[in-house]
Protein backbone atom coordinates (compact mmCIF):
# COMPACT_ATOMS: atom_id res chain seq x y z
CA UNK A 1 0.00 0.00 0.00
CA UNK A 2 1.19 3.85 -1.12
CA UNK A 3 2.02 6.13 1.54
CA UNK A 4 2.46 10.55 1.05
CA UNK A 5 4.35 12.60 3.30
CA UNK A 6 3.32 15.43 1.45
CA UNK A 7 2.32 16.90 5.09
CA UNK A 8 5.63 16.29 6.47
CA UNK A 9 7.54 17.66 3.38
CA UNK A 10 5.81 20.87 3.23
CA UNK A 11 6.61 21.23 7.23
CA UNK A 12 9.88 20.49 6.35
CA UNK A 13 10.15 22.98 3.22
CA UNK A 14 8.51 25.70 5.44
CA UNK A 15 11.62 25.48 8.08
CA UNK A 16 13.99 24.53 5.82
CA UNK A 17 12.79 28.08 3.67
CA UNK A 18 13.46 29.96 7.37
CA UNK A 19 16.91 28.47 7.90
CA UNK A 20 17.76 29.79 4.70
CA UNK A 21 16.15 33.18 5.63
CA UNK A 22 18.18 32.80 8.91
CA UNK A 23 21.19 32.05 6.81
CA UNK A 24 21.07 34.54 4.29
CA UNK A 25 21.58 37.72 6.64
CA UNK A 26 24.15 35.84 9.01
CA UNK A 27 27.99 36.24 9.64
CA UNK A 28 27.66 32.27 9.81
CA UNK A 29 27.65 32.22 5.83
CA UNK A 30 31.21 33.51 5.73
CA UNK A 31 32.40 31.47 8.42
CA UNK A 32 31.56 28.18 6.66
CA UNK A 33 32.74 29.63 2.95
CA UNK A 34 28.69 29.33 1.87
CA UNK A 35 26.93 31.69 0.66
CA UNK A 36 23.39 32.52 0.82
CA UNK A 37 22.36 31.83 -2.99
CA UNK A 38 24.78 28.30 -3.28
CA UNK A 39 22.81 27.21 -0.22
CA UNK A 40 19.12 28.31 -1.68
CA UNK A 41 20.11 26.73 -5.09
CA UNK A 42 21.46 23.70 -2.96
CA UNK A 43 17.85 23.04 -1.42
CA UNK A 44 16.01 23.85 -5.23
CA UNK A 45 17.53 21.20 -7.02
CA UNK A 46 17.45 18.81 -3.76
CA UNK A 47 13.42 19.46 -4.52
CA UNK A 48 13.46 19.56 -8.03
CA UNK A 49 14.81 15.56 -7.90
CA UNK A 50 13.29 14.62 -5.33
CA UNK A 51 10.12 15.58 -6.54
CA UNK A 52 11.19 13.56 -9.77
CA UNK A 53 11.79 10.70 -7.79
CA UNK A 54 15.43 10.65 -8.36
CA UNK A 55 16.64 10.13 -4.68
CA UNK A 56 20.25 9.11 -5.24
CA UNK A 57 20.88 12.42 -7.06
CA UNK A 58 19.35 14.04 -4.26
CA UNK A 59 21.34 12.73 -1.25
CA UNK A 60 24.20 14.91 -1.67
CA UNK A 61 22.40 18.16 -1.80
CA UNK A 62 20.18 17.04 1.25
CA UNK A 63 23.87 15.83 3.19
CA UNK A 64 25.03 19.36 2.07
CA UNK A 65 22.33 21.38 4.07
CA UNK A 66 22.29 18.92 7.10
CA UNK A 67 26.56 19.83 7.29
CA UNK A 68 25.57 23.61 7.11
CA UNK A 69 23.14 23.47 9.47
CA UNK A 70 25.25 21.47 11.61
CA UNK A 71 27.99 23.87 11.41
CA UNK A 72 25.44 26.98 11.68
CA UNK A 73 23.74 25.94 14.80
CA UNK A 74 25.52 22.95 16.69
CA UNK A 75 24.39 19.27 16.53
CA UNK A 76 21.44 19.62 18.80
CA UNK A 77 19.96 22.60 17.95
CA UNK A 78 16.12 22.46 17.08
CA UNK A 79 17.09 23.24 13.32
CA UNK A 80 19.39 20.49 12.26
CA UNK A 81 15.72 18.07 13.05
CA UNK A 82 14.33 19.69 9.81
CA UNK A 83 17.84 18.62 7.98
CA UNK A 84 18.22 15.60 9.39
CA UNK A 85 14.40 14.80 7.87
CA UNK A 86 15.20 15.12 4.40
CA UNK A 87 18.61 12.59 4.72
CA UNK A 88 16.65 10.35 6.24
CA UNK A 89 13.59 10.96 3.75
CA UNK A 90 15.93 10.02 0.64
CA UNK A 91 17.38 6.78 2.43
CA UNK A 92 13.89 5.73 3.56
CA UNK A 93 12.82 6.45 -0.06
CA UNK A 94 15.98 4.76 -1.61
CA UNK A 95 14.86 2.00 0.44
CA UNK A 96 17.83 2.14 2.65
CA UNK A 97 15.45 1.74 5.92
CA UNK A 98 18.73 1.93 8.94
CA UNK A 99 19.86 4.49 7.57
CA UNK A 100 17.00 6.21 7.49
CA UNK A 101 15.49 4.97 10.98
CA UNK A 102 19.24 6.53 12.49
CA UNK A 103 18.06 10.04 10.90
CA UNK A 104 14.84 10.30 12.07
CA UNK A 105 15.59 8.83 15.51
CA UNK A 106 18.24 11.73 15.80
CA UNK A 107 15.77 14.34 14.42
CA UNK A 108 13.23 12.95 17.29
CA UNK A 109 15.49 12.99 19.67
CA UNK A 110 16.11 17.02 18.95
CA UNK A 111 13.00 17.44 18.90
CA UNK A 112 11.77 15.92 21.75
CA UNK A 113 14.56 17.75 23.91
CA UNK A 114 13.81 21.42 22.30
CA UNK A 115 9.58 21.33 22.39
CA UNK A 116 8.32 18.38 24.90
CA UNK A 117 6.96 15.11 24.29
CA UNK A 118 3.34 16.13 23.54
CA UNK A 119 4.33 18.91 20.42
CA UNK A 120 3.46 19.09 17.16
CA UNK A 121 6.81 19.14 15.95
CA UNK A 122 7.22 15.44 18.21
CA UNK A 123 4.21 14.51 15.88
CA UNK A 124 6.13 14.50 12.86
CA UNK A 125 9.06 13.40 13.88
CA UNK A 126 6.99 9.95 15.25
CA UNK A 127 5.10 9.42 11.96
CA UNK A 128 8.43 9.27 10.19
CA UNK A 129 10.07 7.13 12.32
CA UNK A 130 6.74 5.26 12.35
CA UNK A 131 6.99 4.67 8.15
CA UNK A 132 10.57 3.07 8.34
CA UNK A 133 9.34 0.69 11.05
CA UNK A 134 6.32 -0.61 9.26
CA UNK A 135 8.49 -1.06 6.20
CA UNK A 136 10.39 -3.04 7.87
CA UNK A 137 7.36 -5.00 9.17
CA UNK A 138 8.08 -4.47 12.27
CA UNK A 139 4.21 -3.80 13.00
CA UNK A 140 3.51 -3.78 16.45
CA UNK A 141 6.47 -0.89 17.16
CA UNK A 142 5.14 1.12 14.11
CA UNK A 143 1.37 0.69 15.51
CA UNK A 144 2.53 1.68 18.94
CA UNK A 145 4.65 5.58 17.24
CA UNK A 146 1.85 6.02 14.99
CA UNK A 147 -0.94 5.82 17.83
CA UNK A 148 1.00 8.53 19.98
CA UNK A 149 1.32 10.40 16.92
CA UNK A 150 -2.25 10.38 16.34
CA UNK A 151 -3.06 11.13 20.14
CA UNK A 152 -0.78 14.09 19.93
CA UNK A 153 -2.53 15.51 16.92
CA UNK A 154 -5.96 14.75 18.53
CA UNK A 155 -5.02 16.82 21.38
CA UNK A 156 -3.30 19.71 19.58
CA UNK A 157 -5.48 19.89 16.22
CA UNK A 158 -8.96 20.76 15.04
CA UNK A 159 -11.06 17.39 14.10
CA UNK A 160 -10.57 18.12 10.62
CA UNK A 161 -7.27 18.99 10.43
CA UNK A 162 -5.25 17.32 8.02
CA UNK A 163 -2.51 16.22 10.13
CA UNK A 164 -5.03 13.77 12.10
CA UNK A 165 -5.74 12.61 8.63
CA UNK A 166 -2.46 11.43 7.72
CA UNK A 167 -2.09 10.17 11.19
CA UNK A 168 -5.28 8.17 11.01
CA UNK A 169 -4.37 7.04 7.85
CA UNK A 170 -0.87 5.71 9.34
CA UNK A 171 -2.78 3.61 11.97
CA UNK A 172 -5.32 2.12 9.99
CA UNK A 173 -2.61 1.01 7.39
CA UNK A 174 -0.92 -0.91 10.44
CA UNK A 175 -4.49 -2.68 11.34
CA UNK A 176 -5.04 -3.53 7.59
CA UNK A 177 -1.26 -5.37 7.42
CA UNK A 178 -2.47 -7.13 10.95
CA UNK A 179 -5.47 -8.38 9.62
CA UNK A 180 -8.02 -6.04 11.32
CA UNK A 181 -9.80 -5.12 8.56
CA UNK A 182 -12.67 -3.75 9.89
CA UNK A 183 -11.12 -0.59 12.01
CA UNK A 184 -8.56 -0.28 9.21
CA UNK A 185 -11.71 0.79 6.81
CA UNK A 186 -13.32 2.57 9.71
CA UNK A 187 -9.71 4.65 10.29
CA UNK A 188 -9.22 4.71 6.14
CA UNK A 189 -12.96 6.23 5.93
CA UNK A 190 -12.15 9.31 8.87
CA UNK A 191 -9.38 10.23 7.08
CA UNK A 192 -10.72 10.63 3.67
CA UNK A 193 -13.82 12.69 4.98
CA UNK A 194 -11.02 14.95 6.48
CA UNK A 195 -9.34 15.15 3.13
CA UNK A 196 -12.53 15.89 1.13
CA UNK A 197 -13.02 18.95 3.04
CA UNK A 198 -9.11 20.27 2.11
CA UNK A 199 -8.59 22.78 -0.65
CA UNK A 200 -7.99 21.39 -3.92
CA UNK A 201 -4.25 22.06 -3.65
CA UNK A 202 -3.49 18.85 -1.85
CA UNK A 203 -4.14 16.25 -4.27
CA UNK A 204 -1.64 13.42 -2.85
CA UNK A 205 -3.43 13.09 0.42
CA UNK A 206 -6.76 12.72 -1.58
CA UNK A 207 -4.94 10.45 -3.63
CA UNK A 208 -3.91 8.33 -0.70
CA UNK A 209 -6.61 7.98 0.68
CA UNK A 210 -8.01 6.94 -2.79
CA UNK A 211 -5.30 4.10 -2.81
CA UNK A 212 -5.37 2.96 0.65
CA UNK A 213 -9.15 1.86 0.31
CA UNK A 214 -8.42 0.22 -3.23
CA UNK A 215 -5.57 -1.89 -1.46
CA UNK A 216 -8.22 -2.61 1.22
CA UNK A 217 -11.49 -3.43 -0.66
CA UNK A 218 -9.15 -5.68 -3.18
CA UNK A 219 -7.84 -7.82 -0.11
CA UNK A 220 -11.47 -7.65 0.91
CA UNK A 221 -12.46 -9.10 -2.17
CA UNK A 222 -15.11 -6.11 -2.94
CA UNK A 223 -13.04 -5.55 -6.74
CA UNK A 224 -15.43 -3.10 -8.07
CA UNK A 225 -14.60 -0.80 -5.20
CA UNK A 226 -11.13 -1.47 -5.61
CA UNK A 227 -10.70 -0.92 -8.91
CA UNK A 228 -12.97 2.73 -8.75
CA UNK A 229 -10.61 3.83 -5.77
CA UNK A 230 -7.61 2.37 -7.36
CA UNK A 231 -8.80 4.77 -10.68
CA UNK A 232 -9.55 7.74 -8.57
CA UNK A 233 -6.06 8.04 -7.50
CA UNK A 234 -3.90 7.20 -10.78
CA UNK A 235 -5.51 10.20 -12.35
CA UNK A 236 -5.04 12.13 -9.36
CA UNK A 237 -1.23 11.29 -9.62
CA UNK A 238 -0.65 11.38 -12.62
CA UNK A 239 -2.34 14.91 -12.77
CA UNK A 240 -0.23 15.80 -9.79
CA UNK A 241 3.25 13.96 -11.24
CA UNK A 242 2.85 13.17 -14.65
CA UNK A 243 3.15 9.40 -15.38
CA UNK A 244 6.49 8.44 -14.81
CA UNK A 245 6.75 8.55 -10.85
CA UNK A 246 6.98 6.07 -8.47
CA UNK A 247 3.42 7.23 -6.37
CA UNK A 248 2.40 6.75 -10.35
CA UNK A 249 3.81 3.33 -10.02
CA UNK A 250 2.67 2.04 -7.20
CA UNK A 251 -1.07 3.14 -8.12
CA UNK A 252 -0.44 0.95 -11.51
CA UNK A 253 0.77 -1.81 -9.36
CA UNK A 254 -2.65 -1.68 -6.91
CA UNK A 255 -4.64 -1.28 -9.82
CA UNK A 256 -3.32 -4.56 -11.72
CA UNK A 257 -3.78 -6.77 -8.11
CA UNK A 258 -7.34 -5.53 -8.70
CA UNK A 259 -7.26 -6.67 -12.29
CA UNK A 260 -5.30 -10.93 -11.63
CA UNK A 261 -7.64 -10.97 -8.41
CA UNK A 262 -10.60 -10.92 -11.39
CA UNK A 263 -8.36 -12.57 -13.93
CA UNK A 264 -8.18 -10.31 -16.25
CA UNK A 265 -4.54 -11.11 -17.16
CA UNK A 266 -3.50 -9.18 -20.05
CA UNK A 267 -4.86 -5.73 -17.83
CA UNK A 268 -3.00 -7.08 -14.87
CA UNK A 269 -0.14 -7.55 -17.27
CA UNK A 270 0.26 -4.36 -18.96
CA UNK A 271 -0.41 -2.03 -15.71
CA UNK A 272 2.46 -4.46 -13.85
CA UNK A 273 4.61 -3.79 -16.84
CA UNK A 274 4.13 -0.22 -17.06
CA UNK A 275 4.89 0.06 -13.30
CA UNK A 276 8.11 -1.91 -13.75
CA UNK A 277 9.56 0.29 -16.63
CA UNK A 278 8.59 3.18 -13.86
CA UNK A 279 10.29 1.59 -11.03
CA UNK A 280 13.63 0.66 -12.75
CA UNK A 281 13.67 4.09 -14.45
CA UNK A 282 13.28 6.16 -11.30
CA UNK A 283 14.36 4.12 -7.87
CA UNK A 284 16.78 1.68 -9.32
CA UNK A 285 16.63 -1.82 -10.15
CA UNK A 286 17.96 -2.71 -6.36
CA UNK A 287 15.10 -0.54 -4.74
CA UNK A 288 12.71 -3.03 -2.19
CA UNK A 289 9.78 -1.15 -4.35
CA UNK A 290 10.89 -2.77 -7.99
CA UNK A 291 11.66 -5.95 -6.32
CA UNK A 292 7.96 -5.88 -5.63
CA UNK A 293 6.57 -4.88 -9.03
CA UNK A 294 9.25 -7.69 -10.25
CA UNK A 295 8.13 -10.87 -7.97
CA UNK A 296 4.45 -9.76 -9.43
CA UNK A 297 5.05 -9.57 -13.09
CA UNK A 298 7.15 -12.88 -12.50
CA UNK A 299 3.74 -14.30 -10.90
CA UNK A 300 1.59 -13.35 -13.14
CA UNK A 301 3.75 -15.04 -15.70
CA UNK A 302 3.90 -18.31 -13.60
CA UNK A 303 -0.10 -18.23 -13.63
CA UNK A 304 -0.68 -17.81 -17.01
CA UNK A 305 2.12 -20.91 -17.82
CA UNK A 306 4.87 -18.33 -19.13
CA UNK A 307 7.26 -19.81 -16.97
CA UNK A 308 10.62 -19.18 -19.04
CA UNK A 309 9.94 -15.13 -18.52
CA UNK A 310 8.92 -15.80 -15.07
CA UNK A 311 12.41 -17.63 -14.28
CA UNK A 312 13.50 -14.22 -16.27
CA UNK A 313 12.40 -12.05 -13.71
CA UNK A 314 13.22 -14.02 -10.89
CA UNK A 315 16.51 -14.29 -11.25
CA UNK A 316 16.44 -10.37 -11.06
CA UNK A 317 14.48 -10.02 -7.84
CA UNK A 318 16.39 -12.46 -5.74
CA UNK A 319 19.68 -10.60 -4.56
CA UNK A 320 17.70 -7.36 -4.10
CA UNK A 321 15.20 -8.41 -2.02
CA UNK A 322 17.89 -10.60 0.15
CA UNK A 323 19.86 -7.96 0.44
CA UNK A 324 17.54 -5.07 1.66
CA UNK A 325 14.80 -6.89 2.92
CA UNK A 326 16.95 -9.58 4.48
CA UNK A 327 16.11 -13.60 4.81
CA UNK A 328 13.10 -13.07 7.70
CA UNK A 329 11.18 -10.35 5.92
CA UNK A 330 7.47 -10.82 4.71
CA UNK A 331 8.99 -9.64 1.08
CA UNK A 332 11.43 -12.23 0.87
CA UNK A 333 8.43 -14.64 1.86
CA UNK A 334 6.81 -13.52 -1.47
CA UNK A 335 10.10 -14.06 -3.62
CA UNK A 336 9.97 -17.58 -1.56
CA UNK A 337 6.65 -18.44 -3.06
CA UNK A 338 7.12 -17.79 -6.23
CA UNK A 339 10.38 -19.50 -6.32
CA UNK A 340 8.63 -22.64 -4.70
CA UNK A 341 6.16 -22.26 -7.59
CA UNK A 342 8.81 -22.40 -10.13
CA UNK A 343 10.24 -25.34 -8.93
CA UNK A 344 6.70 -27.00 -8.84
CA UNK A 345 6.43 -26.96 -12.38
CA UNK A 346 9.98 -27.90 -12.94
CA UNK A 347 8.90 -31.19 -10.89
CA UNK A 348 11.74 -30.53 -8.39
CA UNK A 349 8.80 -30.75 -5.41
CA UNK A 350 11.80 -31.08 -2.29
CA UNK A 351 13.27 -27.56 -3.17
CA UNK A 352 9.92 -26.20 -3.90
CA UNK A 353 8.59 -27.83 -0.32
CA UNK A 354 11.72 -26.20 1.23
CA UNK A 355 10.61 -22.91 0.27
CA UNK A 356 7.05 -23.08 0.74
CA UNK A 357 8.34 -24.06 4.56
CA UNK A 358 10.75 -20.99 4.73
CA UNK A 359 7.81 -19.01 3.22
CA UNK A 360 5.60 -19.92 6.21
CA UNK A 361 8.08 -19.49 9.09
CA UNK A 362 8.50 -15.67 8.08
CA UNK A 363 4.73 -15.06 7.62
CA UNK A 364 3.88 -16.93 11.18
CA UNK A 365 6.94 -14.83 12.76
CA UNK A 366 6.19 -11.19 11.20
CA UNK A 367 2.43 -11.60 10.80
CA UNK A 368 1.50 -14.32 13.61
CA UNK A 369 -0.49 -17.79 13.38
CA UNK A 370 -4.00 -16.17 12.16
CA UNK A 371 -3.32 -14.11 9.58
CA UNK A 372 -4.17 -14.94 5.73
CA UNK A 373 -1.07 -14.52 4.39
CA UNK A 374 -0.40 -17.40 6.76
CA UNK A 375 -3.72 -18.97 4.95
CA UNK A 376 -2.06 -18.36 1.65
CA UNK A 377 1.15 -20.12 2.65
CA UNK A 378 -0.40 -23.23 4.24
CA UNK A 379 -2.56 -23.65 1.26
CA UNK A 380 0.50 -23.59 -1.16
CA UNK A 381 2.36 -25.60 0.74
CA UNK A 382 -1.16 -28.41 1.21
CA UNK A 383 -1.50 -28.20 -2.77
CA UNK A 384 2.38 -29.07 -3.03
CA UNK A 385 1.27 -32.46 -0.42
CA UNK A 386 -1.91 -33.03 -2.55
CA UNK A 387 0.90 -33.18 -5.45
CA UNK A 388 2.79 -35.55 -3.49
CA UNK A 389 -0.06 -37.41 -2.69
CA UNK A 390 0.12 -37.24 0.85
CA UNK A 391 -3.47 -36.65 1.29
CA UNK A 392 -3.15 -36.74 5.32
CA UNK A 393 -0.90 -34.03 5.63
CA UNK A 394 -2.57 -31.35 2.87
CA UNK A 395 -5.85 -32.34 4.55
CA UNK A 396 -4.40 -30.58 7.76
CA UNK A 397 -3.13 -27.83 6.16
CA UNK A 398 -6.24 -27.18 3.99
CA UNK A 399 -8.26 -26.95 6.93
CA UNK A 400 -5.79 -24.90 9.16
CA UNK A 401 -6.25 -22.27 5.69
CA UNK A 402 -9.60 -22.47 5.41
CA UNK A 403 -10.02 -21.52 9.34
CA UNK A 404 -8.11 -19.03 8.91
CA UNK A 405 -9.52 -17.21 5.88
CA UNK A 406 -12.91 -17.74 7.04
CA UNK A 407 -12.24 -15.92 10.16
CA UNK A 408 -10.45 -13.20 8.92
CA UNK A 409 -11.16 -12.68 5.06
CA UNK A 410 -15.40 -14.30 5.57
CA UNK A 411 -16.85 -17.40 4.70
CA UNK A 412 -17.88 -15.65 1.52
CA UNK A 413 -14.60 -14.21 0.40
CA UNK A 414 -12.50 -15.55 -2.62
CA UNK A 415 -10.13 -16.93 -1.21
CA UNK A 416 -12.16 -18.80 0.83
CA UNK A 417 -14.05 -19.89 -2.09
CA UNK A 418 -10.30 -21.05 -3.35
CA UNK A 419 -9.54 -23.04 -0.10
CA UNK A 420 -13.02 -24.97 -0.77
CA UNK A 421 -12.20 -25.78 -4.51
CA UNK A 422 -8.72 -27.31 -3.55
CA UNK A 423 -10.61 -29.50 -0.68
CA UNK A 424 -12.74 -30.61 -2.98
CA UNK A 425 -9.94 -31.68 -6.03
CA UNK A 426 -7.95 -33.59 -3.44
CA UNK A 427 -11.15 -35.73 -2.44
CA UNK A 428 -11.52 -35.64 -6.21
CA UNK A 429 -8.22 -37.12 -6.76
CA UNK A 430 -8.55 -39.70 -3.86
CA UNK A 431 -11.96 -40.87 -5.75
CA UNK A 432 -13.97 -39.83 -3.08
CA UNK A 433 -16.78 -38.14 -5.27
CA UNK A 434 -19.55 -37.39 -2.25
CA UNK A 435 -17.01 -35.55 -0.17
CA UNK A 436 -15.70 -34.13 -3.12
CA UNK A 437 -18.97 -33.12 -4.10
CA UNK A 438 -20.05 -31.43 -0.76
CA UNK A 439 -16.93 -28.92 -1.06
CA UNK A 440 -17.78 -28.06 -4.22
CA UNK A 441 -21.24 -27.00 -3.24
CA UNK A 442 -19.99 -24.71 -0.77
CA UNK A 443 -17.92 -23.29 -3.06
CA UNK A 444 -20.71 -22.69 -5.72
CA UNK A 445 -22.52 -21.76 -3.21
CA UNK A 446 -20.17 -18.70 -2.40
CA UNK A 447 -19.29 -17.73 -6.05
CA UNK A 448 -23.91 -17.59 -6.95
CA UNK A 449 -23.58 -15.23 -3.86
CA UNK A 450 -21.36 -13.22 -5.48
CA UNK A 451 -22.56 -12.53 -9.06
CA UNK A 452 -26.51 -12.54 -9.64
CA UNK A 453 -27.32 -12.84 -13.74
CA UNK A 454 -28.00 -8.94 -13.74
CA UNK A 455 -24.36 -8.45 -12.41
CA UNK A 456 -22.45 -9.90 -14.89
CA UNK A 457 -24.16 -8.62 -17.89
CA UNK A 458 -23.12 -5.15 -16.71
CA UNK A 459 -19.20 -5.41 -15.29
CA UNK A 460 -16.18 -6.93 -17.21
CA UNK A 461 -14.35 -7.47 -13.92
CA UNK A 462 -17.46 -10.13 -12.58
CA UNK A 463 -17.31 -11.14 -15.68
CA UNK A 464 -13.88 -12.06 -15.88
CA UNK A 465 -13.56 -13.40 -12.95
CA UNK A 466 -16.32 -16.09 -13.10
CA UNK A 467 -14.67 -17.12 -16.25
CA UNK A 468 -11.42 -17.76 -14.02
CA UNK A 469 -13.81 -20.06 -11.75
CA UNK A 470 -14.89 -22.26 -14.64
CA UNK A 471 -12.54 -24.84 -13.78
CA UNK A 472 -14.11 -25.07 -10.45
CA UNK A 473 -17.39 -25.74 -11.80
CA UNK A 474 -16.64 -28.11 -14.33
CA UNK A 475 -15.91 -30.03 -11.11
CA UNK A 476 -18.73 -29.33 -9.57
CA UNK A 477 -20.30 -30.66 -12.54
CA UNK A 478 -18.00 -33.25 -13.05
CA UNK A 479 -18.85 -34.67 -9.67
CA UNK A 480 -21.96 -34.47 -10.11
CA UNK A 481 -22.69 -37.09 -13.05
CA UNK A 482 -20.13 -39.39 -11.59
CA UNK A 483 -22.02 -42.69 -11.55
CA UNK A 484 -21.36 -43.53 -7.82
CA UNK A 485 -23.44 -39.92 -7.05
CA UNK A 486 -25.90 -40.16 -9.89
CA UNK A 487 -26.85 -44.17 -8.23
Amino acid sequence: MTRSKTFQLLRVISVALVLIALWTTSVWAQSVNTDAKTLHDTYERYKELSKKGLFDEALPHANFILTYAKKVYGPRHPNVASPLDLVGRLYEEQGNYTEAATYYQQALSIREEAHGQGSQHVAGGLINLGSVREKEARYNEARRIFSRALKIQEETKPPDDKKIASALDHVARISFYLADYRNAESLFLRSLEIRKGLPKEHPELIAMSFANLGALYQTLGRYEEAEAQHRKALWARENKYGHEHPRVAETLNGLALVYESQSRYPEAERAYRRALIIKENTLGLAHPSTARSLNNLSLLYTKRGKYTKALELFQRIKAPTRKVGGLMHPEYAAVLGNLASLNVKAGLFEEAEAFYKHALKIYEGWLGPEHPDVASGLNNLASLYELKGRYVEAERLYGRSLAIREKSLGPKHPSTATTLTNIAMMYRSQNQFREALGWSRRFTKIMKSRYSVSQTGQNIGRLSEQKGARGSFYLHIDLALQPTIVR
